[in-house]
């Protein structure tokens, strides 16, 4: 039973029971592997650090549709990480997240068509706040790894567990990223600095396919575009969203200024 479907208005309840579906089949496939824990030196296997992932409700009614994706989750292994979020959102503790407080500055931007100016948008928790309330999310978010990094480094990524689960998900045989884009139909992807060499280049190019470089701001951020189902998506690859050091308006004005053209 799905106990956040009721969330979701009528025409996006398919979309959620299909996005079920592909994370349920992922999860038994990297079932099949045993990863080291570095927490305590034993092996456990791929479903139990499985984090589900997907669209939040009204996410296909927007214009555009934006698609967050990130590395890997945090000290959430099992989880729905819709459900974790949708809960952060309702206890009003955006704003002490880096990661959703930058997506959600991002976010607000773009649905403002970068008319914003970033010294006059709300603060985290007052747009998330509105969401609630309207029950109007409309994003999507997904992470490249499944499995959820538990360790007490946890805050640094674990390369390893990252490339360990694209390996464990043996998209030769049949590539979930795809068919979960497939599903989403994003039209802009901003990505959390996945191309930092951090995670294999064969698999990325795997997922996305050839991108063309379309434009960058300074070196906070890189417009691409790929082709997918015969449609073109624009990805903004910038800081990963919990980047410590990082002002939050080095990731908004370097996105609207490539999307809108706008500071």
């Amino acid at each position: 039973m799905d106990k956040l479907l009721t969330l979701f208005p009528a025409d996006e309840k398919k979309k959620r029971k299909d996005i079920n579906l592909l994370m349920k089949e992922w999860k038994k496939e990297v079932s099949k592997s045993k990863r080291l824990f570095r927490g305590d030196g034993k092996l456990y296997s791929g479903h139990e650090y499985f984090v589900a992932d997907g669209f939040f409700p009204n996410y296909y009614k927007q214009t555009p549709r934006i698609l967050f994706i990130g590395r890997e989750a945090r000290y959430i292994s099992g989880s729905d990480l819709i459900d974790i979020v949708l809960n952060l959102f309702k206890e009003n503790k955006v704003q002490s997240v880096t990661f959703w407080r930058r997506i959600l500055y991002m976010l607000y931007g773009i649905k403002h068509k970068g008319k914003k100016r970033f010294k006059n948008i709300p603060d985290a928790n007052t747009i998330a706040a509105q969401m609630v309330e309207s029950n109007n999310y409309g994003l999507a978010i997904m992470n490249i790894s499944k499995y959820s990094n538990d360790c007490d480094d946890g805050a640094a990524a674990d390369t390893e567990l990252i490339n360990g689960f694209l390996q464990d998900s043996h998209l030769n045989k049949r590539n979930y990223f795809k068919e979960e884009l497939t599903l989403l139909e994003p039209d802009i992807i901003i990505t959390a600095n996945l191309w930092a060499r951090k995670i294999n280049y064969e698999y990325l190019d795997n997922i996305f396919g050839e991108k063309e470089l379309i434009n960058k701001y300074s070196n906070k951020a890189n417009l691409f575009s790929i082709n997918f189902n015969n449609k073109k998506i624009k990805i903004i690859d910038t800081y990963h969203f919990s980047g410590p050091g990082i002002k939050d308006e080095d990731y908004y004005l370097p996105v609207m200024r490539l999307l809108y053209n706008k500071t």
